[in-house]
């Protein structure tokens, strides 16, 4: 606490690790160190972190899953006075009046001159390599510097369309290149995953993203392409809450026969999502996101479990009135989904970790600019001012390629291996015992994983935020 109240006020930024905090009266104990604080306040686990556990498949700031514990949430500050911590948001940069030929132009610049502060004194680094545009960017503007640079991509099958693509970059820009084939769910690296994980995260991407870590050597720094979906508009989601906005000058009629194209759950959550788009945009969200809708969670939750909170229904989302729906949603995947993923990805003593579309210049820049240039509806491209700005040194089969997303084979693996593992996590007398969950709606996510994207999302939430349990709550 000491060395942190010499730092006072704390400011937060995208990369840096968790501050955590915690009050009682006049006792005030502020740390980076989550373990300092438990031990301390010896906490239970907070039901309304496991509630927006099971919304988002990650703890927002600036819960935690320990009553009494917060952290200081991202593009916020921490201060002391008076013996009483207060939060407060920083306040937000006013767009930037600057055509697409000048978003660009600083773009660019931006991010060459990240690269160039970073590999001062560095002879060689190392980039995770996906095939995507994101990691692609960062590569053909690392490749501008007098660097070596050693490339590591992950597959799941020798014929895996992501390794493929990295293979060919590696390739187009002569690095040293390594490639790791990932058959079967990784059990023990799952473990440690979980071990290590302050609060619990659902993103599948943390194991393959673990083992590309483990398998780095000889460098002192790390290159990643994290970012460029939050920052330059990337998520398929972007533009289909943009297309909603368009849906409501059609009549009933055309709304009710796109909706029937549907079926099942991803027909009802569309439905919703547009009953909700013009007068709750945080509920229009809530159904379009959510792992749990809240109709799910009254099945799922025990009677006992559900005393004391309230079933989240939006409220975590905070929208702000005067930026548009959209807007809102990018600001909230960039100051909550973003963090969540970026801490129990890359978070080790072991190497310094460089996300140059990142840089603080950067998000500031591109934070609020205008939506057209990150994303076009009609000819169907994504962002527009990524691709553009490192376009004279990307190859054409990087700039043509559409994005399909880093796909972990969840339901693959849900028939081999991680069958096993869930089958043994979901015992029916220990979820009993904790008296959390209805065991007859668990078997039900059981039983209907294999139905679509949604219910196989339930279930591999669920045994994640099981799994976490298992390790963290015994330990209390």
């Amino acid at each position: 606490m000491d060395e942190i109240k010499q730092k006072l006020p704390i400011s937060r930024s995208l990369i840096d690790e968790n501050i955590y905090y915690t009050e009682n009266g006049k006792d005030v104990f502020i740390t980076s160190n989550l373990d300092e604080v438990k031990n301390k306040i010896n906490p239970s686990i907070d039901k309304k972190a496991i509630d927006l556990y099971l919304t988002l498949r990650y703890v927002p700031a600036p819960y935690t899953m320990y009553k009494g514990i917060k952290r200081v949430p991202v593009f916020h500050n921490l201060n002391v006075k008076k013996d009483e911590i207060r939060i407060q948001k920083k306040e937000m940069s006013a767009p930037k009046d600057y055509d697409y030929k000048t978003f660009v132009r600083k773009s660019r610049e931006l991010l060459l001159d990240n690269i160039s502060n970073k590999i001062k004194d560095e002879s060689e680094v190392a980039l995770l390599l996906s095939g995507g545009i994101d990691s692609s960017v960062v590569l053909a503007a690392l490749s501008k510097f007098d660097v070596g640079i050693k490339t590591y991509t992950l597959g799941f099958s020798e014929d895996d369309s992501d390794l493929l693509h990295a293979r060919k970059l590696a390739e187009f820009y002569s690095t040293d290149h390594k490639e790791i084939i990932l058959g079967d769910f990784p059990e023990k690296v799952f473990q440690k995953i979980i071990s290590n994980m302050e609060n619990p995260n659902g993103d599948p991407t943390l194991i393959p993203v673990k083992i590309l870590i483990e398998n780095v050597k000889g460098v002192n720094k790390i290159f990643v392409g994290e970012g460029g979906d939050e920052v330059f508009g990337g998520y398929p989601e972007f533009r289909f809450i943009e297309l909603g906005r368009y849906m409501k000058v059609f009549p009933t009629f055309i709304k009710s026969f796109a909706i029937n194209f549907m079926q099942g759950e991803i027909k009802e959550r569309g439905s919703l999502f547009l009953r909700y788009y013009n007068t709750n945009h945080a509920k229009s969200f809530l159904y379009l996101k959510s792992v749990f809708a809240p109709e799910e969670k009254e099945k799922l939750y025990t009677n006992d479990f559900k005393n004391g909170f309230e079933i989240e229904d939006g409220d975590i989302f905070n929208f702000t009135p005067d930026l548009g729906y959209l807007q809102n949603v990018m600001g909230f995947y960039l100051e909550n989904q973003l963090p969540g993923r970026l801490i129990p990805k890359y978070y080790t003593k072991n190497f310094k970790f460089c996300f140059p579309l990142l840089d603080e210049r950067m998000v500031d820049l591109m934070l609020l600019a205008p939506l057209e240039y990150k994303f076009s509806l009609i000819r169907g491209k994504d962002k527009k001012v990524l691709r553009k700005f490192m376009k004279p040194e990307l190859p054409s089969f990087i700039l043509n390629r559409k994005k399909r997303g880093f796909t972990v084979p969840i339901e693959k693996w849900m028939k081999g291996k991680l069958k096993e593992e869930i089958n043994k996590t979901f015992n029916k007398e220990k979820i009993k015992k904790r008296k959390r969950f209805n065991w007859a709606y668990v078997q039900k996510v059981l039983r209907d994983y294999d139905k679509n994207f949604y219910w196989r999302n339930k279930l591999w939430s669920l045994f994640v935020l099981e799994r976490w349990l298992d390790e963290h709550e015994q330990n209390r």
